[in-house]
């Protein structure tokens, strides 16, 4: 049942298409008006957000993303039909919480997280008990539980009651939480939830057990992104004070966050990109559900492409979460490149079968849509090329502080730009350091 509303949320499926169950792209569709006018809206309605307790949170932060749905049908389709999914996901759950599970004590429970090496500076290895996949995990519900829920009902004046697939994400999140209560013991949580609208309701579910609720944040954010807006942990860790100061933006505590860049960006900045040794010119392209044939990402791939030299590699890889668009767009790619006689090498990699980390080292210059891959790559001493998606040409400008390394291309961009920007070194010196050190605490 678990896996149901997984893919029901989050996976491509047919009522995901229709807008009915979730956003057609992982990449969010709106654009950052409607972000950033959802955020207005909510704050005026819950006031202040240094005055709102955890319940109220959970309601503002689904809110939020519910409202990136601006049809009507849509909104009441879905509710419909997580009317229907709650009852059943009581009864599956109940069913489950008879099932039996070796009991293991552990400080720490990370929960459905790869990047163990983030936690390291907070925790000793032995401490850890990590759970990498959905399967490996249970549901468990308690009378603590139904009381929990309870409370929660009455806290919110009953209007949880009225968003059914909020008590969907709360009701799978919090009996999963109870599983690895009931069976881990743990003092701590750690976790990556924080575009998850039950982050603060888990918050407020573990304190009252005195267990603390860590969030280690696993990719970008952004100014305009209202989905991760009103999360709510006891500690969350993030990149640097770029990213830190987004999230408090969007209605976070600020004392709840601590700046660390994962060990892998500090190996990265510090070592790599001094050690590219042998001169490369491997280009690689990260492809998103959104570069289509036709569309604005497609188009100015294909012009981009024909400023590089003939001979050139060029690696087109797939986002590793949303591959709508693959591979039939690398297809299309090689196709009308060499149908204009343009003469480069193409390769394909999957990230299944070759690490982001090792096309980084072999790459010269990384292309695509906003994604961390592209910041892990200018950590390591590639120079970057954006092409439109999310993130616009002032985010990037803002976000980079013109850095002589980044370049945000489009139709607008003069050849002569382009053409310098390609033939141009990956620059080290002081100032750009600090512009890399502006969105990560890397010491």
């Amino acid at each position: 049942m678990d896996r149901l509303v997984q893919y029901l949320v989050y996976k491509k499926n047919p009522l995901r298409q229709l807008g009915l169950v979730g956003l057609k792209s992982l990449h969010l569709e709106a654009n950052p008006n409607q972000h950033k006018m959802i955020l207005e809206k909510i704050h005026a309605r819950f006031g202040p957000d240094f005055n709102l307790n955890n319940t109220q949170r959970t309601l503002a932060q689904f809110l939020c993303q519910e409202s990136l749905y601006s049809n009507l049908f849509q909104k009441m389709a879905s509710k419909i039909l997580f009317a229907g999914v709650v009852p059943i996901l009581f009864l599956v759950i109940i069913a489950k919480s008879f099932k039996s599970y070796p009991r293991t004590k552990s400080k720490v429970f990370v929960y459905r997280y790869g990047d163990l090496g983030y936690l390291n500076s907070d925790f000793q290895d032995s401490e850890i008990q990590a759970i990498p996949t959905d399967r490996s995990t249970g549901n468990n519900l308690s009378w603590f539980d139904i009381k929990f829920f309870f409370k929660l009902l009455i806290e919110s004046k009953f209007q949880y009651l009225f968003h059914p697939k909020l008590l969907v994400n709360i009701l799978r999140w919090v009996t999963s939480y109870s599983w690895v209560v009931k069976f881990y013991q743990p003092e701590v949580v750690a976790t990556f939830l924080e575009g998850t609208a039950a982050s603060s309701v888990l918050t407020e579910y573990l304190n009252s057990q005195n267990i603390q609720h860590h969030n280690y944040a696993h990719g970008e954010h952004f100014r305009y992104d209202c989905y991760s807006a009103y999360a709510n942990f006891n500690r969350y860790v993030i990149w640097g004070e770029h990213f830190k100061n987004i999230q408090i933006e969007k209605n976070c505590r600020p004392e709840m966050f601590f700046t660390r860049a994962p060990a892998a960006f500090v190996k990265f900045f510090y070592e790599t990109r001094h050690l590219k040794k042998i001169k490369s010119d491997q280009v690689t392209v990260l492809i998103n559900s959104g570069v289509e044939r036709g569309s604005t990402e497609y188009v100015n791939l294909v012009m981009l492409f024909n400023y590089l030299a003939d001979g050139t590699t060029v690696v087109l890889r797939p986002h590793p979460v949303d591959r709508a668009s693959w591979p039939q767009v690398a297809d299309d790619l090689r196709t009308e490149l060499d149908s204009v006689g343009k003469n480069l090498n193409w390769v394909t990699e999957l990230p299944e079968n070759t690490p982001m980390k090792f096309s980084i080292i072999q790459s010269s210059i990384f292309i695509g849509p906003a994604s961390a891959a592209l910041l892990e790559a200018l950590l390591a001493g590639c120079k970057i090329i954006y092409i439109p998606n999310r993130v616009k040409n002032n985010d990037v400008i803002e976000r980079h502080q013109k850095s002589r390394n980044v370049l945000f291309y489009s139709a607008e961009t003069s050849s002569i730009q382009i053409t310098e920007f390609l033939s141009a070194p990956f620059i080290i010196n002081e100032a750009e350091d600090n512009k890399i050190k502006y969105l990560f605490k890397l010491d």
